[in-house]
């Protein structure tokens, strides 16, 4: 009986267990050409030392697999960090509060030391970014949506298995609704490389319900071709 509990309980450490997602459908497509800013992530429940790497990989993994339908936040973000601030972590809580609200419409919120509100912020920042590209040589755009995540890790169980919970929320900047939400929930061991493997799965599992929604480029143009009709020679009269 010992024997068989000693191999059982490795094997349940080593599986990184991921239940189905709960997902908040995209609400609406986004216009022609847009590509989807992402933030890094609110991490919470990991060590200082470690929450580099935390952010890192799921960030790292969703612009991977968004590819170029995503675009790194820190682009520009130099000359906008000293006005906008915990801009990420402001807009995080208010997707989350609607979220568990089960609303789209996120709350607006009073920055008194900013003396300005969340959505001051939000209608300000595309326009910000799209300066911001253009210093950079960049192709001018004023981005709609914007990706904001959170990871938290809750203590060990009795089997020092670790539990934690993964958010990615996309915001449409312009109407200050949440326009996707999902939720995934992960188990694994106690080991910074396996929870850095279960988030990089996650990141995948974030965008993949994205990138139809941001295409990298506009699609081709539709060629139509009409088949050509023969001309009908007139009979000379008699």
């Amino acid at each position: 009986m010992r024997t068989g509990i000693r191999i059982l309980l490795p094997l349940m450490l080593l599986v990184a267990a991921c239940g189905r997602p709960a997902i908040t459908p995209m609400e609406k497509a986004p216009a022609r050409g847009q590509k989807l800013i992402v933030f890094a992530p609110v991490v919470r429940g990991f060590p200082e030392r470690d929450q580099s790497t935390v952010s890192g990989a799921l960030t790292g993994s969703i612009l991977t697999h968004l590819g170029p339908s995503g675009q790194s936040h820190r682009v520009g973000w130099r000359n906008l960090e000293s006005d906008f601030g915990d801009f990420s972590d402001r807009l995080f809580q208010a997707a989350f509060d609607a979220y568990s609200a089960k609303t789209r419409k996120l709350k607006d919120v009073e920055i008194p030391e900013r003396d300005t509100t969340l959505f001051r912020e939000l209608d300000a920042i595309g326009g910000r970014l799209a300066v911001a590209f253009k210093a950079l040589h960049l192709p001018v755009w004023t981005p709609t949506h914007l990706l904001v995540t959170g990871v938290e890790r809750f203590a060990p169980d009795f089997l020092s298995s670790r539990h934690f919970r993964v958010f990615a929320f996309v915001v449409d900047r312009e109407n200050h609704t949440l326009a996707f939400g999902i939720r995934i929930e992960l188990e694994t061991s106690d080991n910074l490389y396996r929870q850095v493997e279960s988030l990089l799965r996650a990141g995948k599992t974030i965008a993949t319900p994205l990138v139809q929604w941001f295409p990298s480029q506009l699609p081709p143009v539709v060629k139509v071709r009409v088949p050509a009709t023969p001309e009908t020679v007139e009979s000379p009269e008699e």
